[in-house]
């Protein structure tokens, strides 16, 4: 199974000015490293929990049809299927119709629910392009979130010549760790 980022979200949900007010930066000499900061800080509060914050579409790929006829969408929350498609043993490509699945949202991971197909057995891989994220601004997306990302942002800010990429408790300050845990996916 392998998810890739197809289209990334067109801005950011903490704007630069609210970068500058947080960490009280008064000049703008700064303003490309923050703005790489809180690219990297969004990127990492995402991988860490889970989420897409802003609108972004995805792409996954899985080697076989599921057996259980369903499969989990790891990035949360699934706004919309744009097309799922599946290649057969002979390499045939066959998009599967829209009746033939339906997105159940009442669980995180969101999941893709197919009807029994009675080739199945036959399809060697399967592709499923969606939309995810809060929305398409930064008005839809938590407040937890936000503050994480900045926080973040500002441990890097103020780390980054020491920054320790194999230490990477340390990137995660506490105050951040407690704000993503509202979000974070559990796995038992």
């Amino acid at each position: 199974m392998t998810m890739q980022l197809i289209t990334a979200p067109e801005l950011e949900p903490v704007t630069l000015a609210d970068a500058r007010s947080f960490l009280r930066i008064d000049t703008s000499a700064d303003d490309e490293i923050l703005q790489k900061l809180l690219t990297t800080a969004r990127e990492m509060v995402e991988t860490r929990t889970g989420l897409a914050l802003i609108t972004q579409s995805w792409q996954l790929k899985i080697a076989r049809w599921p057996r259980s006829g369903r499969l989990a969408l790891y990035r949360f929350p699934v706004q919309m299927i744009e097309k799922v498609t599946a290649r057969d043993s002979a390499l045939n490509l066959i998009e599967i119709d829209p009746s033939e699945m339906h997105l159940q949202l009442a669980n995180r991971p969101h999941r893709l629910c197919f009807t029994k197909r009675g080739n199945s057995s036959d399809i060697i891989d399967i592709t499923v392009d969606f939309t995810a994220g809060f929305g398409s601004t930064p008005d839809k997306v938590p407040e937890a979130l936000k503050q994480a990302i900045l926080v973040l942002c500002g441990n890097l800010y103020e780390n980054r010549i020491f920054a320790d990429c194999a230490s990477n408790s340390s990137l995660f300050p506490p105050a951040c760790e407690r704000l993503m845990g509202l979000w974070r996916q559990i796995s038992l």
